[in-house]
């Protein structure tokens, strides 16, 4: 969990620091993330196969 707060947070979605919960602010920044690159594919505010391969591809790896 704190990857994929640090991958949002570097894309300035998530605020804070990153703490490895999945708490509101991390749900929060994950469906921002997900209907602002148009992702349909996993359950808005899951963090799932398609969602993680865009994250990763889109901050690096």
């Amino acid at each position: 969990m704190t990857e994929l707060q640090y991958r949002l947070k570097r894309l300035n979605l998530y605020v804070g620091d990153p703490n490895g919960n999945f708490n509101g602010p991390t749900e929060y920044a994950l469906r921002t993330y997900q209907l602002s690159r148009g992702l349909q594919s996993d359950a808005p505010g899951t963090y799932g196969p398609a969602t993680r391969e865009a994250l990763e591809r889109e901050t690096g790896g």
